[in-house]
């Protein structure tokens, strides 16, 4: 959500299509790396499902940072990229891209990003200290599977920005932030999970299904970043969040800040008494457009609000814009259970993620 953000975002966005310009005039002077393409991989992405990956190992190769512009159907396996300055895996305007196995580490920059593209998925990566997990822009039938990502510098772990139309799915990641020592313990941060102008079709959503998010952003207050954020940007819809399990995520559990057409049911959220803790489980809208069809139902929370509110229970929280006309109670807001004494800590493993 972020209104301090939007500007920065905006002024990426541009800086994105300006690299994507000058990428196009230079992609023909940079040496071909692409590994062979498989015959099967458009079927394979296309069809990749809401389930589980199984954990496997991987024997990595050191790799430079990969950079693929307007390239088509070819898999990037078992590389081991340390960033530097750069971006670890860059695609822009590529389709059938399968990313698989690979370690994208120690970057001032993104881990993956992913611009302008078709038909990617990204799956058993292990992403860690990076400025921002994995960015998707202006892209279509991305999935983002079975990934491990851990210790984001600033940003979030995963943000979907202006991905529309069909097969895009955020599903069965595991997420961390270790909190660290001292009074400002971890960066601001992003959104844990964002989607930003994001839109899927009413016979199939954007998924976010089944991710693990421990940790989040420990700057304070309303505009604090949350673990999942749906309908950011005013835009968004048909996006379905479900059976996702947070603890300690930041400000917000998960919010619902407009857009329209948003599922968010049957997920589990918890957070201690941190200084940071504002809400589990929140809609609103700041967009001033009228939102409908929204669904919130059967989550179950647990939150003790430590921003501003002496270690008092918040666990939800429904905030109509200027009138419930544009903001009208979910269909389920009821069914939410707070105070659920099942949801602590221990609902995510003490070990989560295993590079």
């Amino acid at each position: 959500m972020k209104f301090k953000n939007m500007t920065h975002r905006v002024k990426t966005n541009i800086c994105f299509a300006l690299l994507f310009l000058a990428a196009s005039f230079i992609s023909s002077c940079q040496k071909d790396n692409s590994p062979a393409p498989d015959a099967n991989l458009a079927a394979n992405v296309t069809n990749a499902n809401l389930t589980p990956l199984a954990t496997t190992t991987s024997k990595y190769k050191l790799t430079a940072p990969l950079y693929y512009i307007n390239k088509s159907n070819f898999t990037i396996n078992g590389d081991s990229i340390n960033g530097g300055n750069s971006i670890g895996i860059n695609l822009l305007g590529c389709t059938n891209v399968h990313i698989t196995k690979c370690k994208i580490m120690n970057s001032t920059n993104r881990g993956i990003s992913i611009y302008g593209c078709t038909n990617v998925l990204v799956d058993s990566c292990f992403v860690s200290n990076v400025v921002q997990g994995i960015y998707v822009h202006s892209s279509t039938q991305v999935r983002i599977q079975s990934n491990q990502l851990l210790n984001m510098k600033a940003g979030g772990f995963i943000q979907f920005d202006d991905v529309t139309g069909s097969y895009n799915r955020i599903s069965f990641n595991k997420c961390e932030d270790v909190l660290k020592a001292g009074t400002n313990p971890n960066p601001a941060g992003g959104d844990g999970i964002n989607l930003y102008k994001s839109k899927g079709l009413p016979n199939d959503p954007i998924y976010v299904i089944g991710n693990y998010i421990r940790g989040g952003g420990t700057n304070t207050g309303p505009l604090g970043m949350s673990g999942i954020v749906a309908g950011d940007g005013g835009i968004g819809q048909y996006q379905d969040i479900e059976n996702n399990i947070l603890v300690n995520p930041g400000y917000a559990g998960i919010q619902h800040i407009s857009g329209s057409n948003i599922t968010i049911k049957n997920n589990k959220i918890f957070s201690s008494n941190v200084p940071w803790s504002g809400v589990g489980l929140c809609t609103a809208n700041y967009s001033n457009l009228k939102v409908s069809g929204n669904v919130i139902s059967n989550n179950q929370i647990n939150w003790i609000a430590g921003y501003l509110n002496m270690a008092r229970t918040r666990n939800v929280l429904y905030k109509p814009n200027v009138t419930s006309v544009l903001n009208p109670v979910p269909t389920g807001w009821s069914t939410n259970v707070i105070n659920a004494p099942a949801v602590t800590a221990s609902i995510l493993p003490a070990v989560m993620i295993k590079p």
